[in-house]
């Protein structure tokens, strides 16, 4: 099969995208990939892919904002030529791994231009405009998945479940070019990669953070034998901080070298692929450490979900920092104390989380209720049941048997439409009131709306019977909400 796989979001996605790939052309598919350009750097070394398709974001919008460019039927010219481009390839499947409104409408247009022949899995459009969400993992994904919400599937196992492909250990692995041996830099390669900045400022430490972190690391590994040595890196922008990070450690002679903005990408794979241990907050390296197979001490924060976008790589370890390392001597202790144990291979860990590998185990995941009640709704198992929640779990029922009788009393013609649809209405709005009871609650609330969204256009009877078979699921899963140890006979109500 021929597929294209689409990737509109960062560099750190676009890694996590890599072993997708390799499965699907593992699995005999021709594969090739469409990004922005900013971030085509990603893509270098990923052997598996055919060919790579540019979206130039820049190129389509400028013309609308300068009129001396084009205007928009400039922009609409260019837009053309890239939907041209794709759908002359005659690929048989779209998959989009972007989870945004654009990239839905972009999969919508191929739809349309290849007159339905192209399957798109992953966001998409329907034909009236509305979201269209076509499989259970998108819909998962929609549903439960980012801050604060209880996912503990990883975002690249999420993106491999949409296309349809069973990962491996092999499917992670480095590079093409890392496969010949480069020039190594003056002094050596850094035994510890460190990364002192992220995408976004939330997920990362302050340079004097850092300096309190680097301060009490290398004061512990100072007794390890050979001096442990330490690589900053990080992007243009942060060069002047990187080199004012290692002036203030020069007392420590040069274990501590700045490479912050003087790398190219394919440079930072070689020293990532080098090194002993990488540090970091969530940050691009979390998703480099697997494809080089080195483990990764993340310094994560509350901010994010080490679940989805943590290291993969065997033998990481996160630790959640909540505060200022720089304030808290502890933190930096036992930040410095977990990075000596990796660094003389201790399996003592008093981390959050030590990542089993790649291919981790569900049963491996922390076992919270509020993660059983998500395997229970989209994997089957056993419900857990929370007595304190019982009025709430007995009132949302007894409003599902409110929306069922008047959806079958709208079904029958017997009543005025418009009343009860402000009925139901209204119904809707109680139920979300309950949903925010509770953090249970919300995880089959986000269910429930997700499935009603997940609806196509249609006459009211089709309608009417699709909301009347999201809410027999709703009932049945208040129902062994209210048993101990319930099991639902019908197994998940969505499997991924």
């Amino acid at each position: 099969m021929k597929i294209l796989v689409l990737q509109l979001a960062r560099l750190g996605d676009i890694l996590q995208t890599w072993p997708t790939v390799r499965a699907l052309s593992r699995d005999g598919h021709e594969v090739s990939l469409a990004v922005r350009p900013r971030f085509k750097a990603a893509v270098e070394g990923m052997d598996s892919v055919r060919n790579v398709h540019f979206f130039e974001t820049r190129q389509y919008l400028e013309p609308i904002f300068n009129p001396q460019l084009g205007g928009v039927p400039e922009a609409m010219r260019q837009l053309d030529r890239f939907f041209e481009t794709i759908v002359n390839e005659h690929y048989d499947m779209v998959i989009n791994l972007s989870f945004s409104s654009l990239s839905s409408w972009i999969c919508h247009e191929l739809e349309c231009r290849s007159g339905g022949q192209i399957l798109v899995k992953g966001y998409s459009r329907y034909s009236d405009g509305v979201l269209g969400i076509p499989d259970d993992t998108s819909a998962y994904f929609y549903a439960q998945v980012g801050v604060g919400r209880p996912n503990r599937i990883p975002i690249t196992h999420l993106f491999a479940a949409i296309a349809g492909a069973d990962l491996v250990e092999a499917d992670w692995a480095r590079p093409t070019f890392l496969k010949t041996e480069s020039r190594p830099p003056e002094g050596g390669y850094p035994n510890v990669l460190m990364h002192i900045g992220a995408s976004e400022g939330h997920k990362s430490f302050s340079s004097r953070d850092w300096i309190a972190v680097l301060s009490q690391a290398l004061q512990r590994t100072s007794a390890l034998g050979e001096p442990v040595r330490f690589g900053l890196v990080g992007s243009a922008e942060e060069a002047e901080r990187g080199e004012a990070i290692a002036s203030e450690l020069s007392d420590f002679g040069n274990r501590v070298v700045s490479y912050v903005g003087r790398t190219t990408f394919k440079e930072l794979w070689l020293l990532a692929h080098r090194a002993d241990v990488i540090l970091g907050g969530d940050s691009v390296m979390a998703q480099m450490a697997p494809l080089v197979g080195v483990p990764m001490l993340n310094m994560s924060t509350p901010t994010v979900s080490h679940w989805e976008t943590g290291p993969l790589s065997h033998g990481s370890r996160i630790i959640v920092v909540d505060g200022d390392p720089a304030t808290d001597p502890m933190t930096c202790e036992r930040i410095s104390s977990e990075l000596t144990a990796m660094l003389t291979h201790s399996e003592m860990s008093i981390a959050d989380r030590v990542v089993g590998g790649p291919i981790e185990a569900l049963s491996e995941i922390e076992q919270t209720d509020i993660w059983l009640l998500v395997k229970a709704i989209y994997m089957g198992g056993a419900w857990p049941v929370r007595p304190e929640l019982e009025p709430l779990w007995k009132a949302w029922s007894d409003l599902a048997d409110i929306e069922e009788e008047q959806t079958r009393v709208l079904l029958s013609g017997r009543g005025e439409r418009r009343a009860i649809a402000e009925l139901l209405n209204q119904i809707d709005g109680i139920t979300e009131g309950l949903a925010a009871e509770s953090p249970w609650a919300a995880v089959l609330a986000d269910w429930w709306k997700t499935e009603r969204l997940r609806v196509p256009p249609g006459t009211i009877e089709e309608t009417s019977h699709r909301f009347l078979d999201i809410n027999r699921q709703l009932k049945n899963a208040l129902q062994n909400l209210r048993l101990e140890h319930g099991v639902n006979d019908d197994g998940p109500l969505v499997e991924l």
